[in-house]
């Protein structure tokens, strides 16, 4: 899948703002073959993962909104 870039930009109170999205190309099946997966032998992702807390979060949102 590929996306154009796309970028703009506004006034939000004194700053501006200027938000640039696309330009992303994801091969997600190769992305995902065997051979370029990362090993995790230590654990380390997985106590990222669960060190993130949520609380709060409404429903339907997501961590970065």
């Amino acid at each position: 899948m590929e996306v154009d870039t796309v970028v703009t930009s506004l006034w939000k109170g004194n700053r501006l703002v200027t938000p640039v999205g696309g330009g992303v190309r994801i091969e997600a099946p190769e992305a995902l073959e065997p051979a370029n997966l990362l090993s995790d032998k230590e654990g380390q992702v997985t106590k990222a993962r669960e060190a993130v807390e949520l609380k709060g979060l409404a429903a339907g949102r997501w961590w970065w909104d």
